[in-house]
């Protein structure tokens, strides 16, 4: 074999070696890139199942929030009266399903004291329109404040400030006026983006506030929502567990129109054995709000303003000041809350006040909590105290003070 065919063989073997070893190399490379295979089971903010395209996925959560409250209301003039009781406050079950990823099911049973209403059945739809696009259709909250935003499940103080949770009822010549906010009802909602600072959020719903699909006062409700990020974007959520490092900050203004359509009857006693009885019609009510929301580290500061007229008919109310047949109201409500000790202990002050249109009618409150997160967000043990100054159901006098201590553990998956 001559000299010259050797090196040619010796140089084919070189190439091929080098050749086979860069192959080798690739495919090495090529499963090291490839992705893992994703789970078809197991916990991902709640227990599902999936297949192995992600086309199909079902979801259950749940959560269960006993609660002990305790409540001293005291009359200037009267004998103080104590009361306690132990309940549960929320309670709930839902199955989720995602399909293709274009489409989310939610079915709920809920029990929530508040309302006084037994285990129901709530349902919604959301279609992904676009990737910052998605309309969402059946049980909705109506888009106006970011009190409405939020989940029950990540608030600060057991239960809402004075502005979200307190009614004036039909009393000596008032007719009611509601909390501020709008309701959770059967209707649709648009929410998307533009850009990446804006966002926006319109909803029509029956407005009826009973759950119910007859629409009985034959009226609706319409609400919108815009936000901007000035930094960061603030999630719905009155905190963020473990903090973060960059600030976030959101500003938001809203506003909505509700058809109320519905009427109060209040019989008033005028003498020893007379009674004078005045119907009034609530028209309709317009309110506007505008927030604030900071998350930093260890902080968080939400604030809240609202602003509302509300129209009515029928009789005359000593609550109308300049007898326009409207009744003008205000409120506002500042939480901020501080961790002490890192994703476990945090501390809550609040204050919120009303002032409606009228004499003895208004309302002021300040409150202060302690938070520990056993097991991140999913176990948690609440205390609070709020004491209350309500002027709004004792005509001539002061006021009556009410100290609310409670007590709520969170337990949900």
């Amino acid at each position: 074999m001559s000299q010259r065919t050797i090196k040619g063989l010796f140089a084919l073997l070189i190439v091929s070696m080098v050749s086979f070893s860069l192959f080798a190399q690739s495919i090495v490379v090529e499963e090291e890139a490839a992705p893992a295979e994703s789970p078809t089971s197991g916990y991902e903010g709640g227990f599902f199942v999936r297949s192995p395209d992600k086309n199909f996925q079902l979801t259950i959560n749940g959560r269960v929030q006993p609660q002990f409250i305790f409540t001293q209301t005291k009359v200037k003039t009267a004998q103080g009266k104590t009361a306690e009781t132990f309940f549960v406050r929320r309670g709930q079950f839902s199955f989720s399903t995602s399909l293709f990823e274009k489409v989310e099911t939610t079915v709920l049973l809920v029990h929530n004291s508040k309302s006084g209403m037994p285990v129901r059945p709530i349902a919604e739809l959301v279609y992904h329109v676009h990737p910052k696009v998605h309309l969402t259709m059946g049980m909705v909250q109506l888009p106006m404040d970011r009190m409405g935003e939020g989940s029950s499940g990540w608030m600060q103080m057991i239960d809402g400030p004075l502005t979200a949770t307190q009614e004036d009822g039909s009393k000596d010549m008032t007719m009611t006026r509601q909390s501020f906010g709008l309701p959770y009802d059967l209707g649709i909602r648009l929410d998307g983006e533009l850009g990446e600072k804006f966002s926006y959020a319109v909803g029509l719903g029956n407005g009826s506030g009973a759950w119910t699909a007859n629409n009985p006062n034959d009226a609706f409700s319409v609400g919108m929502r815009v936000a901007y990020d000035i930094l960061k974007k603030v999630p719905g959520k009155e905190y963020v567990l473990g903090g973060d490092e960059e600030p976030m900050l959101s500003v938001g203004f809203g506003t909505g129109i509700e058809d109320e359509n519905a009427s109060d009857t209040v019989t008033t006693a005028t003498g020893t054995a007379t009674t004078k009885t005045t119907t009034f019609n609530r028209d309709w009510r317009w309110t506007v709000s505008t927030d604030v929301a900071f998350r930093w580290n260890r902080w968080s500061l939400t604030t809240e303003g609202y602003h509302r007229v509300e129209d009515y008919e029928g009789g005359t109310t000593f609550e109308d000041a300049d007898s326009d047949g409207k009744l003008t109201d205000y409120g506002y409500y500042l939480q901020a809350g501080y961790f002490i000790v890192p994703k476990k202990i945090q501390v809550v002050a609040l204050m919120s006040q009303i002032f409606r249109e009228g004499p003895d009618n208004n309302a002021n409150e300040f409150g202060a909590g302690v938070n520990w997160y056993i097991h991140k967000n999913n176990v948690k043990l609440q205390f609070d105290y709020t004491n209350v100054l309500d002027y709004d159901d004792i005509f001539g006098l002061s006021n009556n003070t009410q100290h609310k201590f409670r007590a709520m553990l969170t337990a949900q998956f």
